[in-house]
């Protein structure tokens, strides 16, 4: 009786656990669920790889030329394929217009023409017509009639910094004498600070037909940038007929304006109608050293404009003129008009 109890307590703690684990249904869904969620790890995979694909394996094996340009890789997947057929400058056009519009927008702009080429068409070719070659960029979308104001300079008189002209609340045009020593150095400074120029010419009462083609052809070189004559004889030369025909002939020839001060019956603006030549009158000429009495003119020149479609005043190219028309500008005007330049205002033939 002795041996058969010791061999008996010994063997069934060690074999009851073993067996009972192995035969335990409970067992089984332990190997089951690893086996069944092992399934859906899968998913991430397809997605990881389809984000590669269009970044590496279709194009730079396909295309070697692609992978240069940093730009399609940083814009958003949407536009990749847009802008690697497009140019870069293309692709976002909303984001690069508001950045560098300059490089979109040059030439119709004329957002660097005022700056730095006051002429209209400075970026095209010269047709040979003065007054479309010379004048300044002005914008009249609503097609409304036009004031214009001309500064005429007086004889050996002082003349306004140019640089008051920069920046002025509406656009001027200058009329400058060629007959003056130092005209091309005042015609570059105006026009570099925005304003139109014209010829002023007064021309003596003896001057024969010869005698004003050779003038005015020493006018023109003398002031090469300008856009009109601008008769200096208060309307005089109107009433000289064969001098009065040679500046309209010359005038068509070269493709200037014609203003002139109302005088008679007008023959010699009837005439440069005739011709085809730009022309104009001038409706009143200011006076800044009465200034209720150029602001009342001022406002009948907006007036008049309104009513014909357009109007010319003149005033004499000083500091108290300036300061009379800035003044003029910040009161209330009819928002019928529009102040333009001389080459706007000129009644053109159709």
């Amino acid at each position: 009786p002795a041996p058969a109890p010791a061999p008996a307590p010994v063997t069934p703690p060690d074999t009851p656990p073993d067996t009972a684990a192995a035969q335990d249904p409970a067992a089984t869904p332990a190997p089951d669920v690893p086996v069944a969620q092992a399934a859906t790890p899968p998913q991430p995979a397809p997605q990881v790889r389809i984000n590669r694909p269009p970044v590496t394996a279709e194009t730079v094996p396909s295309d070697p030329m692609v992978p240069e340009p940093a730009a399609p890789d940083a814009a958003p997947d949407a536009t990749g394929q847009a802008t690697a057929d497009a140019d870069p400058a293309d692709a976002l056009p909303g984001q690069r217009a508001s950045v560098m519009p300059g490089q979109r927008v040059p030439a119709p702009a004329t957002g660097s023409g005022p700056d730095t080429a006051p002429d209209a068409a400075a970026d095209a070719a010269p047709t040979g017509v003065a007054i479309d070659d010379h004048a300044i960029a002005f914008a009249n979308p609503d097609a409304r009639p036009v004031l214009s104001i001309v500064l005429t300079e007086t004889p050996d008189g002082p003349r306004p910094d140019p640089s008051r002209l920069a920046g002025f609340p509406f656009p001027l045009t200058v009329a400058l004498d060629p007959a003056r020593a130092d005209a091309a150095q005042a015609l570059a400074a105006y026009r570099a600070a925005g304003a139109e120029a014209a010829m002023l010419v007064r021309l003596p009462e003896e001057a024969s037909a010869q005698d004003v083609a050779v003038a005015l052809e020493v006018y023109r070189a003398a002031l090469p940038q300008t856009v009109a004559l601008v008769d200096g004889t208060d309307g005089a030369l109107q009433s000289r007929r064969e001098a009065m025909a040679q500046v309209v002939a010359e005038l068509a020839r070269s493709g200037h304006g014609f203003l002139t001060a109302s005088q008679g019956f007008n023959a010699g603006q009837k005439l440069a109608a005739r011709e085809g030549v730009p022309n104009g009158l001038v409706l009143r000429a200011l006076d800044p050293a009465d200034p209720g009495a150029m602001s009342r003119a001022l406002d009948a020149g907006a007036l008049r404009a309104g009513q014909e479609g357009r109007a010319i005043l003149t005033a004499p190219l000083t500091d108290a003129t300036l300061a009379q028309l800035a003044a003029w500008a910040l009161g209330t005007r009819q928002a019928v008009i529009t102040m333009g330049p001389l080459s706007a205002a000129l009644d053109r033939a159709e």
